[in-house]
């Protein structure tokens, strides 16, 4: 009847096709069981007490006793079949890799280069399989590595997540085995990460002269920042310390674009304009100056350019 979809891929009277309603998504389920077998040899070897033992009882050991020339005494060996069924965890870290062949269930967290002084946050993100709320806890980990949010319970079918921060000190590469606790099973994750000195090239290198330029008007030049390490870093372009700004508080000088990110061994240009509001004194030099900054932030290192 009119006003009642068809199904799917279907018209309804009217003629227009009907679209079923968008199905939540499902998490990825663990692994499935996997099923082992091992076969263990037991071997039973008689000792110095077995050996002086009456002749009576020694007649009625097994006849698979046999004197064996190597060892000095009979030896009996038998097999024991063990099986053994291994179900996937029920609490698992869904965005992180998880290293093979580890003994314990283990993932990998790699923050990789991070400025000295400066940090960097990744996300834990725990997912829980089971049918039951899932409590969870863990150790303190020691060093650059912290615990910045709290763990919370988790509810069948949901996930949490937890922030941790990555802060170097030094110049080193750093590993740390950190151990999430829940009511299900202990996780560990391996927290990697390298602290790196930053450096930033910039051309020229100490002055930029914008040249003369009338009132009203815009002199451009341009500067490059170049990032010769072998890791990505952020950086910002300024103008501070300005003097004789002219006749209104505007500052003359202006720096395009005033920052971003660097691949290794890439570079980007600057431009530098300067439009001053008012004419400078007659046969006076350096009437406009500023300092021009290239720095990284949260670190106090930069470099200066007048």
């Amino acid at each position: 009847p009119p006003g009642v979809r068809a199904a799917d891929g279907e018209a309804g009277e009217d003629g227009a096709a009907a679209s079923s309603p968008a199905r939540p998504k499902t998490p990825p389920r663990p692994r499935e069981p996997r099923h082992d077998v091992w076969r263990l040899p037991v071997y039973v070897r008689d000792n110095s007490e077995r050996a002086a033992m009456d002749a009576a009882d020694a007649g009625a050991l097994p006849s698979a006793w046999k004197s064996s020339p190597s060892h000095g005494h009979g030896e009996l060996v038998q097999h024991v079949e063990v099986r053994a069924v291994t179900r996937a965890s029920a609490v698992t870290v869904e965005n992180l890799p998880e290293v093979d062949d580890a003994a314990e269930l283990t993932y990998v967290m790699d923050f990789e280069h991070t400025a000295v002084g400066d940090r960097k946050l990744m996300p834990l993100i725990l997912r829980n399989h089971s049918e039951s709320d899932v409590y969870v806890g863990s150790d303190t980990p020691w060093g650059a590595f912290t615990v910045v949010s709290a763990f919370r319970s988790v509810a069948p079918g949901s996930s949490e997540t937890v922030s941790m921060e990555f802060a170097p000190t030094e110049e080193l590469a750093y590993e740390e085995t950190f151990t999430v606790k829940t009511s299900m099973r202990a996780i560990r994750v391996l927290l990697k990460g390298v602290g790196t000195s930053p450096f930033l090239s910039v051309t020229p290198e100490d002055v930029v002269d914008v040249g003369d330029c009338a009132p009203g008007e815009t002199s451009r030049v341009a500067m490059t920042v170049t990032n010769p390490t072998a890791f990505r870093q952020p950086f910002v372009v300024g103008v501070r310390d300005v003097s004789h700004p002219g006749a209104t508080s505007r500052v003359p000088f202006v720096v395009s674009p005033g920052g971003g990110h660097l691949d290794p061994g890439a570079s980007a240009e600057i431009d530098v304009s300067f439009a001053p509001d008012r004419a400078g004194r007659y046969g006076a030099t350096s009437q406009f100056t500023g300092v021009i900054f290239v720095a990284v932030p949260s670190l106090a290192a930069e470099t200066t350019l007048t």
